[in-house]
């Protein structure tokens, strides 16, 4: 993949992980990021595409909201250590 198709398609994974985190499937987001890390690091040598990189940048602040959040609710409600530590390294706020 080069250019407008690298970042197409970590615009296609950070928003199944925006939807996602909607629907409050956490493990799912830890999953995906790992796929959105190392597209993210493939496309470094990609001539940057301003719209999608906007769009990609708009989708990685409201999921690291929802992650900000749900980190709190696990913290409040003495949920999964587990859950809270795996969101906390994924989605450092």
């Amino acid at each position: 993949m080069q250019g407008a198709a690298d970042y197409a398609f970590i615009l296609e994974i950070s928003g199944k992980m925006l939807a996602a985190a909607l629907e409050g499937r956490w493990e799912d987001v830890i999953e995906l990021e790992k796929d959105y890390s190392s597209a993210v690091f493939a496309a470094e040598s990609s001539k940057a595409q301003p719209e999608l990189v906007t769009a990609i940048l708009d989708n990685d602040a409201k999921i690291k909201s929802l992650a900000k959040a749900r980190i709190e609710d696990l913290k409040g409600a003495g949920a999964s250590a587990g859950q809270a530590i795996k969101l906390n390294e994924a989605y450092r706020p």
